[in-house]
């Protein structure tokens, strides 16, 4: 009753962050103080914490540059509460890029943008939170894994999987259900009307290469709908084996997932396709008339279930 206590967050120099977000933080790290008082007694404990990696607070972060040339639709919603299109449109489809954005067509961005050069757009492109430009450079790095004696295992002697190459290739109208958690491929494509149906929560594929979904309405479907469920990783440029792993997603195919290749490009060349989720690429290129739908439960989930890891933990008094 005649006691108090207090959280402060600060970065792990000591000073105090406005919004104690790590994002503004260059190596992630905060910390965090409590102090609790009452009259003879006061205890004051602090953590150091770090949130994990692979964290994507936006709809699209690129690298470098952003060209958008379409009808292109950017909003969110929030898998945690309900599927897309149960509520009304929410407005934190942010989008932001180290260089230039340029919108041409009917580009509307149903959050804000941050460029670290300047923003264009033609007049009917609207976005309808800030547009803020010349701002400062962010860089987001992951611990790339690469492949071990598990990975892929459920796939040996499928027509659709080459082992000596590790290659992926299904086409058609055919179907395949996947029960592993941890993928790894050179290359990995989907087209025609093809299905894979991934059976496990928390999947994640490693590219070597190249990632293609090209086809007329194949779809890649992830437990619950839910973009957390799948996460597609991109090797860094200085991996052993060189080049550059790029992800292109074509045609009127939709999509849920997350997809982090800050290294590598991302394309998308859709007719009213949708995409669920968030991508975070190094040059990104939009056509025609994809939907982005930046899912909000992403945020909480890689910032606290996904991540947060505690380096240090003491009591001051």
């Amino acid at each position: 009753g005649n006691g108090y206590f207090t959280v402060v967050v600060m970065d792990n120099e000591g000073a105090v962050t406005e919004d104690g977000d790590p994002f503004n933080d260059a190596d992630g790290m905060v910390t965090i103080e409590s102090t609790g008082e009452r009259p003879l007694t006061k205890r004051i404990l602090r953590m150091d914490v770090k949130s994990g990696q692979d964290s994507i607070p936006l709809a699209l972060f690129g690298r470098k540059h952003f060209d958008m040339n379409g009808s292109i639709h950017i909003d969110s919603y929030d898998s945690d509460v309900e599927p897309y299109g149960h509520f009304p449109m929410r407005y934190s489809g942010d989008v932001r890029s180290n260089e230039w954005i340029d919108m041409v067509g009917v580009v509307k961005i149903y959050g804000s943008t941050y460029s670290g050069g300047i923003v264009t757009m033609t007049p009917n492109c609207f976005v309808y939170g800030e547009v803020l430009e010349h701002q400062d450079t962010i860089n987001f790095d992951i611990d790339y894994h690469p492949c071990d004696s598990l990975c892929n295992s459920d796939l040996i002697g499928s027509p659709y999987y080459d082992a000596s190459t590790q290659t992926f290739n299904i086409g058609g109208s055919d179907a395949i259900s996947l029960n592993g958690t941890e993928y790894c491929f050179k290359s990995f494509t989907i087209g025609g009307d093809a299905t894979i149906t991934f059976t496990q929560p928390k999947v994640k594929i490693y590219m070597e290469g190249d990632f293609t979904m090209n086809g007329n309405k194949c779809l890649i479907n992830v437990k619950d709908d839910k973009p957390d469920n799948l996460r597609i990783y991109s090797k860094p440029p200085d991996w052993e084996t060189g080049g550059r792993a790029n992800v292109t997603l074509n045609g009127r195919s939709d999509f849920y997932g997350v997809v982090y290749c800050p290294y590598g490009d991302l394309t998308l060349n859709g007719g009213k396709c949708e995409y669920f989720g968030a991508f975070m690429c190094d040059e990104t290129t939009l056509n025609g008339n994809p939907r982005i739908h930046y899912d909000e439960a992403l945020h909480g989930v890689l910032h606290a279930a996904g991540g947060i890891t505690i380096f240090g933990w003491r009591e001051k008094r």
